[in-house]
């Protein structure tokens, strides 16, 4: 099934599993045997949330969650020219299967 434990590379097979700690929005990175590691949240790539992850609302901590995934996926300089190729609105497409 797309999106479900889908791979750009030929990385072993992950899923990105959130969850809210005390409030605060977690996502972590799951393998297929069931490893689990913290989605760092490359700030370094870009600083869109002062707050971390978010997810359900158009913002910057759902910005920053695409990116920290997209970087997960395919590597950071390829998710750098990635993101800064396309603009919000086509990034919003391509996470949400909606037009802008």
């Amino acid at each position: 099934m797309p999106g479900e434990g889908a791979s750009l590379t030929d990385q072993p097979a992950v899923r990105y599993v959130g969850r809210r700690v005390g409030g605060a929005a977690q996502v972590v990175r799951e393998t297929e045997d069931g490893r689990q590691s913290p989605l760092p949240l490359r700030t370094d790539l870009r600083k869109h949330s002062p707050t971390g992850f978010e997810w359900g609302y158009e913002g910057s901590g759902p910005a920053q969650l695409a990116l920290a995934i997209l970087a997960d996926a395919v590597g950071p300089t390829r998710a750098q020219v990635l993101y800064q190729d396309h603009p919000p609105r086509h990034r919003r497409r391509a996470l949400t299967g909606r037009p802008h």
